[in-house]
């Protein structure tokens, strides 16, 4: 049987010099076929098909078929030297300290990232107060930092997704600066750094490397967070705001603040466990027992039969917890806690606060909008791990329409309790599905083929996708910087000098720089802040001095 190679580039071996290999091979593996199929009484030394003498001794014919860098089952695993970042699809690895340099700078990163949406999460926590009796607090001024960063993570994920849907090459325009993104998230995904090249040695099979690793990831980034949180703790680099969360808090909306980040990994780990592609079928002709590769293999190890050996074992013990915990319970949790909490009324004090992460960023009649967001994750990182079986262009298909739907139904829903963190991510779902459908036209069997054309189209392609993202992302960045309370940052800067470079360190912050539509504005005279001082071992103290007398 003959099967369209899932990724071009790695069956080219024979435009190199493998071609005399290749057709030698060829000739000898189809004489075999014959001779097995006139000689049914004899089938001993038919089962060795997938292997042929030629020039250099003997192969198996994928080794004169696949490109450098591919062998196995349809091309589809990486030879050592190269790393996974999508299925199909190799690369070249870098060096073992490169690559271990390069993710930690990366998870320094993301670890401030996530730092920083726990920090708003538990200011504004302290300070939200009942929205309006409409539901919309769109007509307050400002809007929360929340409401704007966790639309924007969403929208890195999702692109992540988009680009890792398929074996599509895209244009060079396009695929140096989502590297950097990707760079960044490459705890969550292989689509810049492979963790093949960083566990390249070991007897555990490649497959169960990259699911330990996706799995292990977040709890340690976790750990990371709660120790980076203790270390500002005991320097009293805290603010005031956020030092009087309970400890209960902070361990929540830590939790729940990582598992947001990595969502989409954890869903397609434990997706892949379960992902399979079929080689050839039995009865499909009368040599069927001297064919190389019959039946399902796993897709994380194209030669590793599918629930047969040790993939049975990890893919029912491990796959099914799993699944039931990250796609069933999760949005059930989700929804029984907003559903609750709405009982209670959301902004109560009887509602513990660590659950406003889940429900603040939406109306009080749109709180279940989170488990949402959950299954619209799963639905479209499901179609990524399983739609290579539909072939690569009704794979994108389906990832537009889907992008489609889910952009008519937050229009239609406007879940968002700010009307700009609203506008902000229908703008980014527009920049999503508009990507999906360009990437129809890149495809293999896309609209444009050969030619000076083909490569004029790519670049333009490649120049319009960079914009419209890069325009997106600016945007958000805009309405951040229009919540900042640029006074309090001079402020801040004044302060750390002072207490780092003049007069020792401090105990308290000094504000709060973003703006809050929920904060309570004073109308009266302000209190004094008058610094006094103390006993040895403290310099200063900060006492409280009423406004002064007319």
């Amino acid at each position: 049987m003959l099967y369209r190679c899932p990724n071009a580039a790695a069956c080219q071996g024979w435009q190199s010099d493998n071609q005399s290999a290749l057709v030698a091979c060829t000739e000898e593996l189809v004489l075999h076929y014959s001779t097995c199929s006139w000689n049914n009484s004899n089938t001993a030394g038919c089962n060795d098909l997938g292997t042929c003498s030629s020039t250099t001794g003997s192969v198996t014919y994928s080794d004169v078929l696949c490109s450098a860098g591919y062998y196995g089952n349809l091309c589809g695993e990486c030879a050592p030297g190269f790393g996974s970042s999508k299925p199909f699809t190799c690369r070249k690895c870098m060096s073992h300290g490169t690559i271990i340099a390069l993710y930690a700078v990366a998870a320094v990163v993301l670890l401030g990232l996530i730092k920083t949406l726990c920090y708003f999460t538990l200011r504004e926590t302290a300070t939200v107060s009942a929205p309006t009796a409409g539901g919309n607090v769109s007509s307050q001024k400002g809007v929360p930092a929340t409401d704007l960063l966790k639309p924007l993570v969403l929208y890195f994920q999702y692109l992540l997704i988009i680009v890792g849907t398929s074996s599509i090459e895209w244009p060079n325009a396009f695929a140096y600066p989502f590297r950097v993104v990707a760079w960044v998230f490459s705890t969550t995904n292989p689509e810049t750094l492979s963790p093949d090249c960083l566990f390249s040695n070991g007897q555990l099979p490649a497959g169960l490397k990259k699911t330990f690793f996706y799995l292990i990831t977040p709890l340690v980034m976790m750990a990371a967070v709660l120790v980076l949180e203790g270390c500002l703790h005991l320097l009293h680099i805290r603010s005031r705001r956020t030092a009087a969360a309970s400890t209960v808090d902070r361990l929540a909306s830590t939790a729940m603040v990582v598992l947001f980040f990595f969502l989409p990994s954890l869903v397609r780990t434990t997706l892949n466990l379960f992902a399979c592609a079929q080689i050839d079928k039995l009865g499909a002709s009368s040599t069927d027992a001297g064919l190389a590769a019959v039946g399902r293999f796993w897709l994380l190890d194209l030669n590793q039969p599918c629930f047969q050996g040790y993939h049975r074992a990890w893919a029912l013990g491990l796959g099914i917890p799993l699944t039931i915990l990250v796609c069933v319970a999760l949005p059930v949790t989700i929804v029984c806690l907003t559903v609750r909490g709405q009982k209670r009324h959301l902004y109560s004090p009887r509602v513990p606060h660590h659950y406003m992460f889940l429900y603040k960023t939406y109306k009080p009649s749109r709180s279940y909008w989170e488990a949402c967001v959950t299954l619209k994750t799963t639905v479209l990182v499901a179609i990524t791990v399983f739609g290579h079986s539909f072939g690569s262009y009704f794979q994108v298909l389906l990832m537009t329409f889907v992008l489609v739907l889910l952009w008519f139904t937050l229009s239609v829903v406007r879940p968002y309790q700010h009307r700009v963190a609203q506008k902000v991510m229908e703008y980014g779902m527009v920049c999503l599905f508009t990507t999906s459908f360009v990437a129809l036209t890149l495809l293999p069997d896309g609209y444009v083929q050969d030619g000076s054309t083909n490569e004029a189209y790519k670049l333009a392609a490649g120049i319009i996708l960079t914009c419209l993202n890069s325009s997106f992302v600016a945007f958000v960045f805009y309405q951040l910087c229009r919540t900042v309370r640029w006074n309090r940052v001079l402020s801040s800067v004044r302060w750390v000098h002072r207490r780092w470079c003049g007069s020792g360190l401090g105990s308290s912050g000094s504000g709060d720089l973003f703006d809050s539509s929920n904060e309570p504005k004073a109308n009266g005279p302000q209190a004094e802040v008058v610094p006094t001082t103390m006993a040895p071992g403290n310099r200063f103290k900060e006492s409280v001095r009423g406004p002064a007398e007319p």
